[in-house]
Formats: structure tokens, sequence, C-alpha cells
């Protein structure tokens, strides 16, 4: 059965430390939505797992229960836990958000090449830019206190 909306996911994060993450949010009806955020302290997994819980709040919101959600992205580690193949054994607090977010639609996810798709690249791109505006600005702000995930609304 076609998903009602498509997930096109990517987090980046050099090591530890402070990292960004992308959603690009296609539903069949030709409505989309760019989602992204960044957080200091964190890592390459959190960053990979935080925009698949952003786009699934955002198709509950426009969509409601019972949609379905087709999730495309280049971590192996999201994919395998989504699809039963691995339990999650780190990040609980996001694997417990996931599943509140989750809850009430039906999630496919796929694993798919870094890159291989254009709503994989555009999530990649738009990683990269936080991040580089992240590091244009690091001495102007509180690393400490970076954690947020904001829209393309947001900006303007």
């Amino acid at each position: 059965m076609k998903p009602h909306v498509i997930l096109y996911t990517d987090g980046s994060c050099p090591g530890a430390g402070t990292g960004a993450w992308a959603c690009l949010a296609v539903t069949t009806g030709g409505r989309y939505k760019a989602l992204f955020g960044y957080s200091s302290n964190t890592t390459i997994s959190r960053c990979e797992l935080q925009p698949v819980i952003d786009g699934l709040l955002w198709a509950r919101t426009l969509l409601g229960v019972g949609s379905r959600v087709q999730l495309i992205t280049d971590s192996e580690y999201v994919a395998k836990i989504i699809g039963g193949i691995h339990r999650e054994s780190a990040n609980v607090d996001l694997w417990a958000a996931y599943r509140a977010a989750a809850d009430g639609l039906a999630v496919s996810a796929v694993w798919r090449e870094r890159q291989s798709l254009p709503g994989m690249r555009y999530a990649d791109s738009l990683c990269w830019s936080v991040r580089k505006l992240l590091a244009a600005v690091a001495d102007k702000v509180e690393t400490e206190d970076l954690s947020k995930t904001i829209t393309a609304e947001d900006l303007f």
C-alpha cells in the first residue's frame, strides 16, 4: 500500500560534539516540509534518530493517526531497530520519543545508500548547512544550550 508521507532523514555529527539533523517530509498530495535542528554534546546515532521523530510528529499533526509513513534513511542503526532486526540498547530517551511519535501510525523503514535519492541529498545538504552555520557562529553562542528543532518557517 502506498504511504501517505515519505520521510527522507539524515544526521551529521563528527564524533561526539555538536551535530545536526534534517528531515524532508513529502506527502502523496505534494505537500512538503523541511525540518532540521542541532544539538551540542551529541552522537551520530542521536542525530540520525532525531529527524525521524520530528518527521513523525509532523506527519501525525498534518495527516492524523492511521497514516502510513515510509522512512528512508542512510542509517542502518535506525532502519534495523525500526524494522525489528536489532534491539535498542542506547539512546533509550529518543527511542521512547520515537515510540510515542509512531504510536497509531503505520511506519516502515528502508535503508538506502547515502545520497542515493534526491530527497536524501536534500536532507544531507541541509544537515551540512546547519553544521556550517553553527561553526561560523560558534564563538557567539553558548554551545551548551544548543538543542533545537526548527522549520524553514522559523527562519523568515
